[in-house]
């Protein structure tokens, strides 16, 4: 049922994308402070440059078409530090981000693209305002189709869901145009079902949050073809609804269900599996949730129908309030989506 709703929303964004319109975002909270001394004014955005060495928060806003960055540790209604929009940028309907070690910004756009197979952009380290990207993957070849989440390896390999396409497709460093992959995974034995969510481990393992499938598969390192997932987790005990994003930290698996919840697993976890932790309630502020990110002890997560990021600590359960939100009419958040802390 979440699936299908899913599609419809998804649809509908692709229209509005397709016309060059813009959907609507809210909220509203307080401003970030400012240090003394700093001669900077309380309403003023920090640099651009600022993601270069200290850690941020990138998301992308999947209605707002926009890439923005925000500094890990901030809270209200507060600036990005980047904005990346406009007609030169490429974007339309990004759904997923990621940052390689050199800083540059990668974006996956479900309805961009030649064909309506969706792309890949490429970004320079510090990219702010209307820019063009540095590299775009796109066109027949590339096994793109909808494409939703993005990751990379140590590598460099970019690592893409195909929500249509019922496929994660790879990519060497450096791909532009229309290239092909150098790996893909698809096929009846792959459990992948509408795959949404994507992460690594250290050891290379893929993790995928099916959205419509309501699993969690997991393959080898450098899998390739219709192979069987080393674990899947899926069943009525799971309280997997809707899973599209997912992460890993502190020896777990977690995943934002879009049906209004956040579930924990033990990093092998395997069948039919009850989660080690759910958030979920009133109280938590989630809002179909989609992206989700981990850093060290803390759990952001992105609500796309709130236009809003909620920060937990990594071991909340149940009917957990955040312990800061992001969010307000000066954070430029518009279908928050995907989310990454680099």
């Amino acid at each position: 049922m979440i699936g299908s709703i899913r599609r419809g929303i998804q649809t509908a964004a692709a229209i509005v994308a397709a016309f060059g319109l813009s959907a609507c975002g809210e909220g509203a909270v307080n401003p970030p402070a400012v240090q003394p001394g700093s001669g900077q004014r309380p309403d003023a955005a920090p640099a651009a440059s600022a993601c270069l060495t200290k850690a941020c928060l990138y998301v992308a806003d999947f209605y707002g078409q926009t890439l923005t960055a925000y500094a890990a540790s901030a809270k209200g209604n507060a600036k990005p530090i980047q904005t990346i929009t406009g007609s030169k940028t490429g974007l339309q309907g990004p759904y997923g981000v990621a940052v390689d070690p050199s800083h540059n910004i990668y974006s996956v756009n479900t309805n961009g693209g030649t064909a309506s197979t969706g792309s890949v952009t490429v970004y320079k380290a510090g990219a702010n305002g209307n820019v063009a990207p540095t590299r775009t993957i796109t066109g027949s070849n590339t096994g793109l189709f909808y494409p939703f989440g993005i990751v990379l390896d140590s590598s460099n390999n970019t690592y893409v869901t195909n929500y249509n396409g019922q496929s994660v497709t790879v990519y060497a460093p450096g791909a532009q145009g229309n290239v092909a992959p150098i790996r893909t995974i698809v096929g009846s034995n792959t459990g992948l079902y509408y795959p949404e969510g994507i992460v690594l481990s250290g050891t290379g393992k893929t993790y995928v949050a099916n959205s419509s499938g309501e699993s969690v598969t997991v393959y080898a390192a450098g899998a390739n073809g219709n192979v069987t997932p080393l674990q899947t987790i899926s069943g009525s005990n799971t309280g997997l609804n809707g899973p599209q994003g997912i992460a890993l930290g502190g020896g777990k698996i977690y995943i934002a269900n879009f049906g209004g919840s956040v579930t924990a697993y033990k990093l092998g976890a395997n069948g039919n599996v009850a989660p080690v932790q759910t958030i979920s309630g009133s109280n938590t502020g989630l809002n179909e949730p989609f992206g989700i990110a981990v850093r060290g002890t803390a759990l952001y997560v992105a609500n796309e129908s709130s236009n809003t990021i909620t920060v937990y600590s990594a071991s909340a359960n149940g009917n957990a309030a955040p312990i800061r939100t992001i969010g307000g009419s000066n954070t430029g958040l518009n279908g928050p989506a995907g989310i990454l802390l680099r």
